[in-house]
């Protein structure tokens, strides 16, 4: 009897041992499966978005397999396509998404403007409080690098040279040498003060609030095109900038009942001339796919 005892006795603690251990496992596993849950949610509410959440989406089928020349002119635009890969920008997070995906992936933020080669992104943050700069990132995000500070937009001007729009105590344009990690900064003959930047072959296209000009980046040269100036200066002010089959297309919006007139999406030709007003609602973002100008109110 004694030994039928000690056999229960023994039984029954290996069972709570047992017990103990099964109680154990079971909450690790909830743990790893709280812990992979998280990374689940947290990958897809904030890493991975629905690409159909994207304020380009309805045109992606009709976008061109390669737009890089168009976004080497219009840095601070919105979207480029590379290799069959999209990279959009939504509210300073860029995206990307393999054509025929679902979902984008967000690879950097604080983006203000971007131009993507086979290798690398070259992007300009901006962040409040402490100034633009310009990065360089392998395509994934990985191994950022900041080049310069005080850098809103650039161009690339062939594979070695970069050409950079930016603020110190004043507006500069520079180039910048990859190869020897050399910046040369070019001399500007005339004032600038730019809000927006877009680039077409030796001209650096530039926004101020009231007004539009072109800058030599040869010569260094400064042409204003168009202006607020004499009839509307503080009435109205330049919302977009864009460079489309040599045209510039610009948004103006009133501030002053005064102004109406001019708000609007406007165009004109490199040098200035012919003029037009497109339309007489408000723009404040525009890109072009294809030949479809797609304005953003």
């Amino acid at each position: 009897m004694m030994q039928l005892y000690e056999i229960e006795i023994l039984t029954r603690k290996k069972w709570f041992s047992m017990k103990k251990l099964l109680i154990v496992i079971g909450i690790v596993f909830l743990i790893v499966c709280a812990g992979f849950g998280a990374v689940l949610l947290y990958y897809f509410n904030y890493e991975s978005v629905a690409l159909n959440k994207s304020r380009l989406y309805p045109y992606i089928n009709k976008m061109k397999a390669d737009t890089f020349l168009e976004k080497n002119n219009n840095p601070e635009s919105c979207y480029q396509i590379v290799d069959g890969t999209i990279y959009l920008m939504e509210q300073g997070d860029l995206y990307k998404a393999h054509i025929g995906d679902d979902r984008m992936n967000r690879v950097i933020s604080y983006v203000r403007s971007f131009v993507v080669t086979e290798e690398f992104i070259f992007y300009c943050t901006e962040i409040a409080g402490s100034g633009n700069s310009l990065h360089k990132c392998n395509l994934d995000g990985s191994n950022d690098k900041m080049l310069h500070k005080n850098v809103d937009a650039c161009t690339i001007l062939d594979e070695n040279t970069l050409l950079l729009s930016g603020h110190i105590e004043q507006w500069t344009l520079l180039s910048y040498a990859l190869k020897n990690d050399r910046f040369e900064e070019i001399e500007i003959n005339g004032n600038a003060s730019p809000k927006k930047t877009c680039f077409h072959d030796n001209l650096a296209v530039y926004a101020d609030t009231y007004d539009i000009s072109t800058v030599d980046t040869d010569s260094g040269e400064v042409k204003e095109l168009w202006s607020l100036y004499d009839d509307y200066e503080a009435l109205a002010e330049v919302t977009c900038l864009y460079i489309h089959n040599d045209k510039i297309y610009f948004g103006v919006r009133a501030r002053k009942k005064k102004a109406d007139s001019v708000t609007g999406l406007w165009s004109m030709d490199l040098d200035g001339k012919n003029q037009e007003q497109l339309t007489r609602k408000q723009v404040n973002e525009i890109c072009f796919i294809g030949e479809e100008c797609v304005r953003f109110e």
